[in-house]
């Protein structure tokens, strides 16, 4: 990214630009100053809602070369019960029950009823469970071709999907990234740089939260 960055700056106007951009309806994406955008799939929402006539296709994230493996990312698909809370196998039906097709076909009524009060299209989020996911997309079809042909791909982009793993001082290393992507593309610092300064700031956070840990 920072080569392209590179070719395309200075930063100065590129910044102005996207500082132009609107919001809701006004994207820059759904108003054609953007021909492409890396988003999650939940943005088909946003497209279904504004953009409905719009013609689009979504596709897996380039790979840095040919014959590399498809890569993706996803969480929120998680549970956590402390060793120390009690009751936990009541605790432990509970995030059976939280991650169940009863519990989504459940919460999706809810969340369609919720999308059209507001005008809205509804699209399903990704329950981390592929099978389901397939089933639940499959139930709710918008009837917009374009919308309804993303679902098949990012469920297929599961099988690559890269995630965080658990961690003490995970907000660390996730704002590390979306400092050091912002630093690099922007160009006030080199790739190299601001990635290793915020792996300090990580492994600090590290070093301090297992001093202090039970």
């Amino acid at each position: 990214m920072t080569k392209m960055m590179k070719d395309l700056g200075p930063w100065d106007s590129l910044k102005a630009c996207q500082d132009g951009w609107g919001k809701d309806a006004q994207q820059a994406f759904l108003v054609r100053q953007l021909g492409m955008v890396y988003q999650t799939n939940d943005y088909i929402s946003t497209i279904a809602r504004f953009r409905p006539d719009m013609k689009f296709g979504a596709a897996p994230p380039p790979v840095k070369k040919a014959g590399d493996k498809q890569m993706t990312w996803s969480g929120g698909f998680s549970f956590v019960v402390t060793r120390d809370a009690k009751d936990q196998d009541v605790t432990w039906e509970l995030v059976k029950f939280l991650s169940s097709e009863e519990w989504f076909a459940a919460g999706f009524v809810g969340d369609e009823g919720r999308a059209k009060g507001s005008g809205g299209v509804f699209v399903p989020p990704m329950t981390g469970q592929p099978e389901l996911d397939k089933k639940m997309f499959a139930k709710y079809k918008t009837t917009i071709a374009d919308v309804d042909k993303v679902p098949d791909t990012a469920v297929n982009l599961m099988q690559f999907t890269r995630f965080r793993e658990l961690s003490i001082a995970a907000q660390y290393l996730w704002d590390g990234i979306k400092k050091s992507q912002a630093e690099a593309i922007s160009l006030a610092k080199s790739s190299t740089q601001t990635l290793a300064e915020n792996n300090t700031v990580v492994q600090k956070a590290l070093d301090d939260a297992w001093a202090t840990a039970n």
